[in-house]
């Protein structure tokens, strides 16, 4: 080891919460181009700092560079199971795992699956745009017309930022293509019924309207024949008889009435087809109008985030309690699935902020016991092991659900981290009473009936 990279790994180590050491050290092993010492820089980064979504993609980059394309996606899927929801950080992984297996056709389903995926973890995010267009983007390349409608039936119902924007597109998409092309046959073929039916409806009461003496519409009457024109204006060809089809090309009659019944078939087909296709954009029409009612009810919210993403920066107070707002609104008015969202998209940008934390475990604690503690666990383990009231209320949740062992395990380690806290000692000592009096109940409990 260098001088140099030593005297870097001694900032950090004596400081490991000093980012911008950290990032001296990154950058110098990466200017160095030693896998090895980079691998050691980085992981010990990620021990800390698992949020920075830039930081996996540099990582990445390198495993690249030096040719190790299987530990360089290894990279992009621990970043992923780090912060799923980073639509960048998917991105990223998209374009590699195109790079790498793109030019082999069998490795569609594989890039269909990767996009699957990550529509699941990161698709619901309120940014999460870019995502959804690349999705049908490379659909659209292969004119998997019958997918991009699937996908757009999903993206319609989630409330997005560019909401409107995806809307007009699907209208687009349906607009340019043939519905048997873009739809699922059960769906063409109900959609077509309904259509035939009402056009043979709407026939039958024409015909009704005329046969009861009702006078034509505009336009529909036929026009009266002239018989006399002005001197020196007649036409020396005689005119062809009402409904007669001038016959320029010398076909006989059976030509020119093929002709003219497949000119009526496709004539329509077509008008069945648009009728088709205003149904299937006033079906999603529906969709989208109950999508930007969500939207809206959320926009003012996703205004005020100025900073999604993580930094050790602080974050002004107007942002903190922009998210307290939104969080407790989702919690009140919103579904389980997106009030969890929120809060996981609040906790990259939150990280640093205990209250933060403690406020997602009591959400979560009616819900899931072992989510709590995964909740306390990433807290206390990961963002913030020197903060005392996390560690407090963690070990306190672990007591109220008879885990002592584990309860006096997570004071031990706030103890080891921050030595000399008085709250430590005194909840310690409260938890050896509390198992002292459970186990002399149990006792007198056994004597009296045993």
């Amino acid at each position: 080891m260098s001088p140099e990279l030593q005297k870097y790994w001694d900032s950090v180590r004596e400081n490991p919460n000093d980012f911008t050491g950290w990032t001296y050290l990154l950058q110098y092993v990466e200017q160095e181009n030693d896998i090895i010492l980079a691998r050691e820089a980085f992981e010990a980064f990620f021990a800390t700092y698992p949020y920075c979504y830039g930081y996996w993609k540099k990582y990445a980059d390198l495993e690249k560079r030096n040719d190790n394309m299987s530990e360089a996606e290894q990279v992009y899927e621990r970043g992923l199971q780090s912060i799923p929801l980073s639509v960048d950080l998917w991105m990223h992984f998209i374009s590699f795992y195109k790079s790498k297996y793109g030019q082999d056709p069998a490795a569609k389903e594989d890039i269909r699956r990767v996009y699957e995926r990550a529509i699941t973890a990161g698709g619901t995010e309120f940014r999460s745009d870019k995502l959804w267009d690349s999705y049908i983007t490379w659909e659209t390349e292969d004119k998997n017309l019958r997918q991009i409608t699937l996908i757009y039936d999903r993206l319609l119902t989630v409330p997005t930022q560019l909401y409107s924007h995806h809307f007009e597109n699907f209208k687009t998409h349906v607009t340019n293509n043939h519905p048997k092309e873009f739809l699922t046959l059960d769906e063409f073929m109900k959609l077509r019924a309904e259509v035939v039916k009402e056009i043979k409806a709407e026939k039958e009461a024409t015909e009704n309207s005329v046969l009861d003496g009702e006078e034509a519409a505009p336009g529909t009457a036929e026009t009266p024949a002239v018989d006399d024109v002005p001197p020196g204006e007649e036409d020396p060809s005689p005119s062809p008889a009402p409904g007669e089809t001038v016959n320029l090309l010398g076909l006989d009659q059976n030509e020119v009435q093929a002709i003219k019944d497949v000119s009526a078939f496709y004539q329509d087909d077509e008008n069945e087809m648009q009728k088709v296709r205003e149904k299937v954009i006033e079906l999603r029409e529906k969709v989208h109008r109950l999508t930007e009612e969500e939207v809206s009810k959320r926009w003012n919210y996703e205004e005020g985030i100025r900073r999604p993403y993580f930094h050790v920066k602080p974050l002004e107070k107007s942002q903190l309690k922009n998210w307290k707002e939104y969080l407790e609104w989702e919690i009140a008015t919103g579904s389980h699935e997106r009030t969890i969202i929120l809060f996981e998209r609040c906790m990259i940008a939150c990280a640093l902020y205990e209250d933060m934390w403690v406020m997602y475990a009591k959400f979560m604690e009616p819900h899931s016991l072992e989510g709590v503690r995964n909740i306390f666990q990433r807290a206390g383990r990961i963002h913030l092991p020197t903060k005392p009231n996390l560690h407090l209320q963690w070990s306190a949740f672990e007591e109220k659900h008879g885990n002592y062992e584990a309860a006096l395990e997570i004071l031990t380690h706030l103890e080891n981290a921050v030595p000399g806290l008085t709250s430590v000692a005194v909840r310690t000592l409260g938890i050896y009473v509390s198992v002292r009096e459970k186990f002399c109940t149990a006792r007198v409990f056994w004597v009296k009936n045993f």
